[in-house]
């Protein structure tokens, strides 16, 4: 029976409450109309622990959707257990308001919520649907307050913070301790990855989880015990960068490094490591965020998965019996095709009773080829058991590793362009792209351009069911083809280096453990050469050389977080005043609700998880959303993009915050580290205020559909056009004259950064410019609104 309240007058009963009095007077008033009014017994149930549906009305429980926000008229409402016990000392008073985050993200509550003992309560609820619906239209006020309570009060950032904390406590201790491995493992859990679902099911082995980390873990890691991270390189290890090449390369900037150890391979992520000893790794960082985050959140998954395997293998004794018997047989010598039988009957053995027929197909997907069997013996006698040393790097003034790769930068660039002045050389203009090694030597390489037809007409025999899997043009075609071109004409490889470096293209491949290789481009000589570009860069003037200037364009490979920050910034220490653009050209996480692989993100702001939600405005000036989904027959999606500490430490919850309450079309992990160099330089002066900055993302995964994740490839029809259209896009704005329109755009953009609305059609865009550049706008208001275009049709 519901308590005897009366209903109140609901016009303007949200005014005095946050974050509903940050509405609009119209706004609130549609939402004062759609509330709904309930009256609680004493003790009476509003919400259950773990609710994932409507709640019933049976065992003292109210009628209520578990997915509702709940506002309180009187009385007041209790956190309790489930023996109705209050859980917390607060109780939630008249004008405060409760089942906030159910309502958003479609959470489970650890807490049952009752109605005080002392008498009757009352209280408003809303929808989930109305107030997602809320968040979705654009009412800034009303999203940034609720965001500022979910963070600060309401500590939906809380286990982030603590695994944070945590992963790198062993860098405060006095004393050389490993880190308390376990504890982290416990603090892990509570983040909820959402790449990680089945973290708690220990009936269930995740393996796309799995998969995923095992990727981006050292090849034997199922095999070593102890792990030791650091970012210097100690002088025990009988150092390789990976092609063979020993200690004579690091000699300029290491002591004399011998002794034992050898390359370790990762498939997913270039990390170096070595084995120094059976059982024993060193793991030379890049940095000491993202790339330690991304290595000890992988190992947190390998160890949760790798105990629920071995918990369903016992007994252990017969297991390792049926293990080691399949092992010798084949490593007798037998063919691929009877060692792949030999590994099935024996997991058919050892399956029985214990997993099943998915757990075995499972199992040979982690683990191809005739390592099954091994991995699975290594697994039933490790027990997941891992130590790990966080090395304190001690003060070296022997330079970093960074420096001195930017100090062979700099010799290649003079060994290409002649010498040059970083400061004060108006004879020289410098173009920076951040993206892979492929996609822009590919698009302009001249000896693919010049033997277009014979690669294209090789793949058409070879490689016949490229020309129906979906790619929109030849030249899309053709890149793919390249790549097993060579493999088969390793001469036409070795020609195409040759011609490359005869028309002003040289790389510098990585020694000092950075990961990040780079190429060079003469770009008057490579113009010179007649041998063309890629049919699609678009630009009229692409082709014409910068009057009596040299132009030189520096693309690096993928930086690993804040190391973009480190590498960028000093490379404006090198090349300076005479940089003209910088273009990161990435893959991200999309999270709009519309969002799928093979779309792309065009950055109005870059949202910084490392520093409390810090937002960076992204310049993108000259680039047009709108040609970028018509050249690429992709949809675009516009807003901001999250730049996160690690992909693995995002819970469903933290991705829908930023995707509803900050409208992020995306995460990824470098943006605002380069945002961060760049922005010092420009304070600094060694920017010079006409530079432009351009960032651009295609989607790799999206994290929030369960259907798609890192742990599977992108196929060659998700993943080359939208790559060739954006590196498309930024190659006819490096190859084009520097015209004076662009430049005072620039320029006046500079001035007005972090005040241009972004939520735009061509033709808005165009006249926002125009009233920019005459004054009729001059500090207008930034909004951070998320737009798409949708993919044209081909």
């Amino acid at each position: 029976m519901s308590a005897e309240l009366t209903e109140p007058d609901r016009d303007g009963c949200l005014r005095g409450i946050i974050p509903f009095t940050y509405l609009a007077d119209g706004k609130r008033k549609e939402v004062e109309e759609k509330l709904r009014f309930h009256a609680f017994e004493p003790g009476e149930v509003v919400l259950r622990a773990s609710c994932s549906d409507d709640v019933s009305q049976s065992n003292n429980t109210c009628d209520v959707s578990a997915f509702r926000i709940f506002v309180c008229i009187e009385g007041g409402f209790v956190c309790t257990d489930d023996n109705g016990c209050v859980a917390a000392d607060d109780v939630i008073l008249p004008g405060s308001y409760f089942g906030e985050r159910s309502a958003i993200f479609r959470t489970a509550r650890g807490d049952d919520i009752r109605a005080i003992r002392d008498g009757p309560s009352s209280a408003w609820s809303l929808e989930s649907q109305e107030l997602v619906a809320l968040l979705k239209e654009h009412n800034p006020r009303f999203a940034l307050a609720l965001a500022s309570d979910l963070r600060h009060t309401q500590g939906i950032f809380d286990a982030f913070l603590a695994f944070h904390a945590f992963a790198f406590s062993a860098f405060h201790e006095p004393t050389d301790r490993p880190l308390d491995f376990s504890g982290l493992i416990e603090r892990y859990r509570l983040l909820k990855p959402a790449l990680h679902p089945h973290i708690n099911k220990n009936h269930l082995v995740d393996y796309g989880a799995w998969s995923y980390a095992l990727r981006r873990l050292p090849d034997n890691i199922t095999r070593s015990y102890n792990i030791v991270c650091s970012r210097r390189v100690i002088n025990v290890l009988n150092v390789s960068n990976g092609n063979g090449d020993k200690t004579s390369h690091l000699a300029d900037f290491t002591s004399s490094i011998t002794g034992p150890g050898s390359s370790i391979q990762t498939d997913a992520r270039r990390r170096t490591v070595w084995e120094v000893m059976p059982g024993k790794l060193f793991i030379l960082l890049r940095e000491l965020q993202g790339d330690y985050l991304d290595f000890i959140t992988c190992l947190c998954i390998h160890s949760i998965e790798m105990k629920k395997l071995w918990q369903r293998l016992r007994p252990i004794p017969v297991v390792a019996k049926h293990l080691a018997d399949g092992l010798e047989v084949i490593n007798s010598g037998v063919s691929k095709e009877e060692a792949a039988k030999v590994t099935a009957d024996t997991l058919a053995k050892i399956c029985k009773g214990r997993l099943q027929e998915r757990d075995q197909e499972q199992l040979i997907l982690l683990w191809p080829k005739k390592d099954t069997l091994r991995r699975l013996l290594d697994i039933a006698i490790h027990h997941a058991d891992y130590t790990v040393y966080l090395d304190k790097r001690g003060n070296s003034h022997a330079g970093s590793g960074d420096e001195h790769w930017c100090r062979r930068v700099r010799e290649t660039a003079v060994q290409l362009i002649g010498e040059f002045d970083n400061a004060s050389d108006s004879n020289l203009v410098v173009d920076i792209v951040s993206s892979n090694t492929h996609s822009v030597l590919n698009c302009i390489s001249p000896y693919i351009h010049s033997h277009k037809s014979e690669i294209m007409a090789w793949g058409k025999e070879n490689m016949p069911e490229l020309f129906e899997c979906g790619l929109n043009n030849e030249m899309d075609m053709m890149y793919p083809i390249v790549k097993a071109y060579f493999k088969c004409h390793p001469e036409g490889e070795q020609l195409a280096k040759k011609i490359n470096q005869k028309w002003g293209i040289k790389s510098v491949l990585e020694r000092e453990f950075t990961g990040v290789d780079v190429q060079l481009f003469d770009l008057n000589k490579l113009k010179s050469s007649g041998c063309g570009f890629d049919d699609l860069i678009p630009g009229d003037d692409i082709k014409d050389s910068l009057d009596g200037k040299r132009h030189l364009l520096i693309n690096i490979d993928y930086c690993f977080g804040s190391q973009g920050e480190i590498i960028l910034r000093l490379l404006l220490l090198t090349f300076g005043q005479l940089v003209r653009s910088i273009n990161v050209i990435g893959k991200a996480g999309g999270l709009a609700s519309d969002c799928k692989r093979g779309d792309i993100l065009f950055p109005t702001h870059i949202l910084d998880e490392n520093q409390n939600g810090e937002m960076r405005p992204v310049d993108n000036f000259d680039v047009s959303p709108k040609d970028l989904c018509r050249i690429s027959h992709r949809q675009v999606h516009v807003g901001p993009v999250i730049t996160v500490l690690g992909t693995v430490l995002q819970s469903t919850e933290l991705l829908l915050f930023y995707e509803r309450l900050w409208h992020a079309t995306g995460m990824e992990m470098e943006a605002s580290w380069y945002l961060r160099a760049i922005e010092e330089a420009t304070h600094l002066g060694l920017l010079h205020q006409g530079s432009q900055s351009r960032f651009l993302y295609y989607v790799s995964d999206t994290p929030l559909e369960p259907s798609s994740s890192l742990a599977s490839a992108m196929t060659l029809a998700e993943g080359i056009p939208p790559l060739y259209s954006i590196t498309r896009m930024i190659l006819g704005k490096v190859l084009s004259k520097e015209s004076s329109e662009t430049k005072e755009g620039a320029m006046e953009q500079q001035k007005l950064r972090g005040a241009v609305t972004f939520k735009v059609s061509d033709e808005m865009w165009k006249d926002l410019r125009n009233a920019v550049h005459s004054g009729v706008i001059r500090k207008p208001a930034r909004r951070v609104v998320r737009s798409s275009y949708k993919a044209c049709s081909t």
